[in-house]
């Protein structure tokens, strides 16, 4: 790789001084580092400073030596948070009021989009600016380096390095005039939230890690005895292996009607899940138990620190709607139930609280349709019992009732934009039926359909006036669509007004001071860690503060568990 006269690694007196020459020389500095890893237990090895046109190497042990005053300009990153918690580790404290993130602008921007770094500066910028990057991994394989061992002064490393925050600052000349005439609310909410959440994340969420333990030895035996009952009664050698299972099955007379692209027969989870046959029965059971063990109860034992917290990250943008998702471990997808929620408990001295939003997207589809009997039955108090009560024209339908769900699935199948093959396998019923029930929902509930055909046609009028199809939120979040997929905009209206309601209901706590006790928000739910003996006072606060009963139509409103022992006890 050729020397570039523009990239600099700090490591002598006189390029300390030429450093400090230009520090002070500049207005916006982008900023980057190079960690040992992406775990909570890593360290920053290197940061990088930069302006439009140098940049700068500096290795963290020089930098430590150095004056701080940089810490207090206006710096600029991708994915800042990332970079500000290693720097906090090592001792650097910056002002989140200084700091600006390219990522936050490129989600808002571009949702839906690949907003890493490399990918923006290729398409923004120029076309080769991630040719240093295929070159550094190279190098990295063939020495069997990672990024804690390759050497610091190996040009690779530190050029690829030192390039990033040059590349930032473009980006950041790009789209932040475009951030602030479009979205300038919006990002500064986002950057609210970007604070927060590393908060959150740095206080993590403890885990009881005897039960969790426990729990992955019980899956791990549960599922030996499985594989062994497998082998010695149908001959099956591996439970993992579709053609193993679905020769055994029909072996024994089990009809399969679905086969892959292949042509061989498919066993995935809408066959086996549809089979009563005891093979299929212990293999979805081999399948459940390894999930639950890898995915959770292995993972928060190897990721949770020294105290046994775990630090989960929270992508606050992590779906194009601007939705947040927990990832590293994913508990986004944390199943139902309390068997993995059981894994978390309080501080000491502390209790949990968890308060989740009441069927937040039913209410913001009734505030968005204005339809009469939809905002009747939200204010009746169960929406999904009142909805197949006036369906099945049956005033005596309760809660209990099986065709309770019908109606839930068919209300969520309308916010997804679910056809209705699709309504038809989640809610467990024919294709005639939910025809039938779908049409009697739209004559129950006329506005719905009017609402979703006005989003649609609204779409196309932007796409041939504008070139492209789109939605916003009240507050501004732009949702756009391909032309021929304008029925998701629906979903996307609904979804991102969930995420702004929600986000900025977390910046009205944290301005109360409720920020030390969030320890986890996922969906519509934030788990609190409070000290028992002001629990009830902040429960009081964030009653106050997360429901919204003024800006819709219908009020949004928050139910909370009482205290926990145990997240799983909600």
């Amino acid at each position: 790789m050729a020397v570039v006269d523009n990239l600099i690694l700090v490591n002598n007196d006189r390029d300390i001084a030429k450093f400090l020459q230009w520090l002070g020389s500049v207005s916006v500095i982008g900023l980057d580092t190079e960690t040992t890893g992406i775990s909570y237990e890593d360290t920053v090895r290197l940061v990088q400073f930069a302006d439009r046109e140098t940049g700068w190497a500096v290795p963290v042990d020089v930098l430590e030596t150095l004056p701080r005053y940089w810490c207090g300009y206006t710096l600029v990153g991708h994915n800042i948070p990332f970079d500000l918690f290693y720097l906090q580790k090592a001792g650097f404290n910056i002002p989140w009021d200084k700091v600006h993130d390219t990522q936050l602008m490129a989600e808002i921007l571009f949702p839906g989009d690949p907003h890493g770094l490399k990918p923006l500066a290729k398409k923004y910028i120029d076309p080769a600016s991630a040719d240093n990057q295929s070159d550094l991994k190279k190098l990295m394989r063939k020495n069997k380096w990672d990024w804690s061992t390759i050497p610091i002064e190996t040009p690779e490393y530190w050029m690829y390095g030192a390039m990033d925050p040059i590349l930032t600052v473009k980006l950041f000349d790009k789209l932040y005039p475009a951030i602030t005439q479009k979205f300038g609310a919006l990002y500064e909410l986002e950057r609210d939230i970007s604070r927060i959440l590393f908060h959150v994340k740095k206080h993590g969420f403890k885990i009881d890690t005897d039960y969790t333990q426990k729990m992955s030895d019980k899956l791990g035996s549960r599922n030996e005895e499985l594989k062994g009952t497998m082998l010695t009664m149908f001959g099956i050698e591996n439970p993992n292996s579709n053609r193993q299972v679905t020769d055994a099955l029909i072996q024994r007379g089990v009809s399969l009607h679905k086969k892959t692209p292949s042509g061989q027969w498919a066993f995935d989870s809408t066959v086996s899940d549809n089979l009563k046959h005891p093979i299929a029965v212990a293999v979805s059971e081999i399948k459940r138990n390894t999930k639950l063990k890898s995915s959770y109860f292995d993972n928060f034992l190897e990721m949770k620190d020294e105290n046994n917290y775990l630090h989960a990250s929270v992508r606050q943008m992590g779906a194009r709607t601007g939705r947040m998702s927990v990832v590293n471990p994913a508990l986004q997808t944390i199943p139902r139930g309390s068997i993995v929620r059981n894994s978390f408990l309080p501080s000491d001295e502390n209790q949990l609280l968890s308060v989740d939003y009441d069927q937040v997207e039913m209410r913001l589809m009734a505030h968005f349709s204005k339809d009469p009997g939809l905002i009747e039955a939200i204010r009746s108090g169960d929406i999904h019992t009142v909805t197949a009560q006036k369906v099945y024209n049956d005033p005596l339908l309760d809660k209990h009732d099986p065709r309770r769900q019908l109606a839930k699935n068919a209300g969520f199948a309308k916010i997804y934009g679910a056809g209705i093959k699709r309504f038809a396998e989640t809610a467990g019923t024919s294709i005639k039926k939910a025809k039938h029930f779908l049409t009697e929902y739209d004559k129950q509930f006329p506005g719905v359909s009017d609402f979703m055909k006005q989003v649609e046609y609204t779409a196309l009028d932007r796409y041939q006036r504008e070139g492209i199809a789109y939605v916003k939120t009240p507050l501004g979040r732009y949702q756009p669509s391909d032309s021929t997929q304008v029925y998701r905009l629906v979903n996307y209206l609904i979804q991102g007004t969930a995420a702004d309601l929600f986000k900025q209901a977390i910046v009205r706590m944290d301005k109360e001071g409720i920020t030390p006790y969030m320890v986890m928000p996922i969906h519509d739910e934030m788990v609190f860690d409070i000290p028992k003996d002001i629990f009830r006072d902040v429960e009081r606060v964030v009653l106050d503060l997360m429901p919204d009963s003024d800006s819709f139509v219908v009020p949004l409103t928050c139910e909370a568990s009482e205290p926990l022992e145990r997240w799983g006890d909600k």
